[in-house]
Order: C-alpha cells, then sequence, then structure tokens
C-alpha cells in the first residue's frame, strides 16, 4: 500500500512534468503552435500513464479536453478561456 507522502508525489508529478514542457517551449511560437505542442505532450503521457500498472490522475485527460477546446476557440477567433476557480 502506498503512503500518504508517495501518493502527493504521484499527484503532482503529472503538473510538474507539464509545467517543465511548457517552460521548454521555443517563446517565438504562436498561441496555437504551443497549444499544438502541450496537447502533443499530454497525449503522449496520457498514453504512457495509461499503460502503466498503476492507476492514472486522469491529470493529462482533463488537460487533452482543455487544450482541444482552447485550439476550438483560437480557430473561430475567441479569447482564451479562463477559469481561476479550477
Amino acid at each position: 500500500m502506498l503512503k500518504k507522502e508517495q501518493i502527493f508525489i504521484l499527484s503532482v508529478e503529472p503538473a510538474n512534468k507539464t509545467l517543465n514542457f511548457m517552460g521548454s517551449i521555443d517563446g517565438n511560437l504562436n498561441f496555437e503552435e504551443k497549444l499544438r505542442l502541450v496537447l502533443s505532450f499530454s497525449e503522449a503521457e496520457d498514453a504512457k500513464e495509461r499503460n502503466e500498472n498503476r492507476m492514472g490522475t486522469s491529470f493529462y485527460f482533463d488537460n487533452i479536453s482543455t487544450i482541444m477546446r482552447e485550439i476550438r476557440n483560437v480557430k473561430l477567433g475567441k479569447t482564451a478561456t479562463r477559469n481561476i476557480n479550477r
């Protein structure tokens, strides 16, 4: 059985990986290109998480859903959705 500290580390690991990846993205790219890179990263990490023998966090799945919505908004010329309550 996992200890409380191990569960916490597993739950923040996806966020840390994503934050590090986002920090490595070239700042000269436009917003849609950045979204697509984060989408590709999230899809790859979600696939890895699903193939592991432990329960995933659904962090990447949630990211994928949000990013796809934002890509649609960019194509429609809408401003990015900002939800500070999450």
